[in-house]
């Protein structure tokens, strides 16, 4: 899709060609205001299922707190800023000492040339169960904590 250096146009880019397993797990943003805050443009079922309602058309800014909304905005804003996708790993630790990993990938796209203007991020859990408990009480920060987070640019 990038082709030349540039970051892509979403109109390039077409979820048919994804695996179907992927869709429920895609969450499209659009960049407000260079980064200071992502509106949910789409959410997948599987987080809206997990989540117990659909974030569709809410605004995601700075003043969300706990450790899992400062990472993603952390990540949002590292593929702003080095305008190509950025891989992750996140570690989660539950209060009960549990854990488990998040595998993501958070895609650029841009209307007018390298100005990102869309995120497109998908997320892999390695478990389901947990990550259904984590993003049902994500609103609490205390609930869950990163431990470690590995993108790198």
């Amino acid at each position: 899709l990038r082709g030349e250096g540039d970051v892509p146009a979403f109109d390039r880019f077409d979820p048919v060609d994804l695996p179907g397993a992927v869709l429920p797990y895609l969450t499209l943003l659009d960049v407000v205001d260079g980064g200071r805050s992502f509106l949910v443009r789409l959410i997948g079922t599987g987080t809206t299922v997990a989540v117990g309602r659909n974030a569709t058309g809410d605004y995601l800014d700075a003043t969300k707190t706990g450790d899992i909304p400062l990472a993603a905005f952390k990540r949002y804003r590292a593929v702003i800023e080095a305008q190509r996708p950025v891989p992750d790993i996140v570690d989660y630790g539950m209060p009960d000492g549990t854990g488990f990993k998040n595998r993501l990938l958070t895609l650029p796209f841009a209307r007018e040339r390298n100005s990102i203007d869309r995120l497109l991020g998908v997320y892999s859990p390695s478990s389901l169960r947990l990550a259904k408990q984590m993003l049902l009480a994500i609103t609490t920060p205390a609930y869950a904590e990163v431990l470690r987070t590995t993108w790198t640019l």
